[in-house]
C-alpha cells in the first residue's frame, strides 16, 4: 500500500496543508502577543526584586 505510484503529490499536498495550518496558528498566537509571556515573567521578577530592594533600603 505504501508503494503505490502516483501518491507522492497527494502526500506532499497533505503535508503542505498540515504545515500551513501550523503556520497560521503560530501567526495568530504571535499577533495576539501570547509569545511574550516569558518576557513579561522576567519583567515581573525584576519589578519584585526592585520593590524588595527598595523596601530593604527604607527599613535600614
Amino acid at each position: 500500500w505504501f508503494l503505490d505510484r502516483g501518491q507522492g503529490l497527494l502526500a506532499f499536498a497533505e503535508i503542505f496543508v498540515f504545515v500551513a495550518i501550523l503556520a497560521v496558528g503560530l501567526a495568530y498566537v504571535w499577533a495576539m502577543g501570547d509569545l511574550e509571556w516569558v518576557k513579561g515573567l522576567k519583567q515581573d521578577v525584576i519589578k519584585a526584586a526592585r520593590e524588595k530592594a527598595e523596601a530593604a533600603r527604607k527599613a535600614a
